[in-house]
């Protein structure tokens, strides 16, 4: 089948174009949520019009688009189901994709991957069914279980890498976009202080934003664009590209992201210098040249946000320990902590520790950063999480998942030899680094909405374009 569009790439930049000027309209006029809509129903009507292929991609680009950058859009019910913009373009992919499978055109070859994402998403199902089962609040159990199924988005993301050899370079083109996104969002919220996750610290202003986690995939991409390529010519792009990642990373005075991220392009780094073999000096001389562009791309967006009046540096500093300067007494991990003693209380018994307590149960425990006791369904780790909703068999489907992904990304990224390819599969080892470890101290990988970034993250690791079985080519029409 021929390609229709001539200029996909050109098409790309002026979609995300649309994306981010209609994003920021509806930051400063105060209608985002029409915005979303709008958003989400522009590839709607692309998918029934024109080619579904390229209408998946936008899809996807959309998608992405509106979680990154805004996590409180349009609400409307299903039943006791809350949906949003974001949760019906899921389900639009998805379907998109079933279309295909009758007839054979929307199978890959995707390895053990599928097998334990499959395997991670039966057992949260189960564990909604139990949690209704056990009586707890089906809206509260609803909402809870809503961002699981989002690993699935690996099965219509693979399609497309396997069908369109483009596809992989575009998705990742897409996330970085978002991310840049992502960071506007969060410092037009941080100068317009638009709404109550905006608020003063004695660390300086911070911007509770989800987005943080996302916003690292995105740069640990940049980081390994410029790690296997050093393309000189696109520094004029990358820089405030990572300039605008890193303002909004500073601005959410998120630590388990900064953390998190650090080790994950250290673990790239590290892997990429071992296969290929290179001498001493020149990966000193690498070594030096990122450390250069760190530094320059930190205190840049340092400088941005003390000249906008946001935080002083000595701020950002400060937050690396926490408020009262020792991570011992910080509020907010004596919070965590009591948390998850509470979850291992709750699940101490045969039943508990093999279904947990389902999706919905609340916690109560003592909230230092409130100074009262509170009841959660939320634990900020996602591993104590999972933990408490799905029992020990969710929490080793978990860490089978991820630990697998990091393996095979790892493993693909030492054994690849093309340099596009691997800026891919090292930015997925990179990124799984950094989100299996920073979801000890959030939930980024269970709770939060991003889970179907993740899905994609996958299937970017476990297939090669072109690989598609059956022809694997699209229909014109679905």
């Amino acid at each position: 089948m021929t390609e229709t569009a001539a200029h996909p790439d050109r098409a790309l930049t002026v979609g995300l174009g649309v994306v981010a000027v209609a994003l920021i309209a509806g930051v400063l006029l105060d209608v985002l949520p029409q915005v979303a809509l709008a958003l989400a129903a522009i590839p709607v009507m692309a998918t029934t019009l024109f080619h579904p292929k390229r209408a998946l991609i936008l899809l996807l680009g959309v998608q992405i688009s509106l979680e990154f950058t805004q996590l409180d859009l349009a609400n409307f019910y299903v039943g006791p189901v809350r949906m949003r913009p974001d949760d019906f373009l899921f389900l639009w992919v998805l379907l998109l994709w079933a279309l295909c499978l009758p007839d054979g055109r929307g199978r890959v070859k995707t390895g053990t991957t599928a097998r334990f994402i499959l395997l991670f998403v039966a057992v949260c199902f189960v564990s909604l069914f139990w949690g209704v089962a056990s009586g707890n609040d089906i809206g509260t159990a609803m909402f809870m279980f809503k961002t699981l199924p989002g690993y699935l988005s690996f099965f219509p993301a693979a399609w497309l890498i396997a069908t369109d050899r483009e596809a992989a370079g575009q998705i990742v083109k897409v996330v970085i976009a978002a991310s840049v996104l992502a960071g506007l969002n969060i410092a037009l919220r941080g100068y317009f202080k638009v709404d109550e996750f905006v608020y003063e610290r004695s660390t300086g202003l911070r911007v509770q934003a989800r987005q943080a986690f996302a916003i690292a995939v995105g740069f640990m991409f940049l980081f390994t664009g410029q790690l296997v390529r050093r393309d000189r010519a696109s520094l004029s792009l990358v820089l405030p590209a990572g300039v605008m990642m890193l303002v909004g990373l500073i601005l959410s005075q998120t630590r388990s992201v900064w953390f998190g991220m650090l080790l994950g392009m250290a673990s790239a780094f590290v892997l990429h210098t071992v296969s290929t073999g290179r001498s001493f000096w020149r990966v000193l001389r690498t070594l030096v040249v990122i450390a250069v562009l760190g530094v320059l791309f930190f205190f840049t967006a340092g400088y941005l946000v003390q000249a906008a009046g946001f935080l002083e540096m000595q701020d950002i500093a400060a937050r690396s320990g926490s408020e009262t300067g020792s991570y011992l007494t910080d509020a907010t991990f004596l919070a965590r902590a009591l948390s998850w003693v509470e979850v291992l209380k709750s699940v101490n018994s045969p039943v508990g520790l093999l279904l947990g307590k389902g999706q919905g149960f609340e916690i109560s425990y003592f909230r230092f950063d409130y100074m009262q006791k509170l009841s959660f369904s939320t634990v900020d780790s996602s591993y104590f999480q999972i933990l408490l909703n799905a029992g020990i068999p969710g929490l080793l489907a978990l860490v089978l998942l991820f630990a697998h992904g990091i393996a095979e990304s790892g493993r693909r990224a030492f054994r690849e030899r093309d340099a596009g390819r691997r800026t891919v599969l090292l930015g997925v080892f990179g990124s799984m680094i950094a989100m299996a470890s920073g979801s000890f101290f959030m939930s980024a990988v269970t709770n939060y909405r991003f889970t179907i970034l993740f899905g994609v993250l996958f299937a970017l690791m476990a297939v090669r374009p072109g690989q598609a079985v059956d022809g694997g080519d699209l229909p014109e029409r679905v």
